[in-house]
């Protein structure tokens, strides 16, 4: 948990700023990134982005070795 708390800290940054509230890392396993969005909408957005996000991310020697972004829809938690 602590590992992808950081790893969110590190990436969300790099998203757009009218993103960055709706989505969180939900996984990271052999250089594939797993982000949830908050809706349909978000994630395809997060989608269209994701080339970028993958050069910034190259940028930094920490985030170097992660080669794709999967985009996923959060589902609504009903009590």
């Amino acid at each position: 948990v602590k590992a992808i708390n950081n790893l969110n800290q590190l990436i969300i940054p790099l998203l757009e700023p009218r993103l960055q509230k709706y989505c969180q890392v939900a996984n990271l396993s052999n250089g594939i990134l797993v982000m949830m969005a908050a809706n349909s909408s978000v994630a395809t957005e997060l989608r269209y982005q994701t080339p970028d996000l993958l050069k910034k991310m190259k940028r930094d020697p920490s985030l170097r070795h992660i080669r794709e972004v999967q985009c996923k829809v959060r589902l609504p938690v009903s009590i």
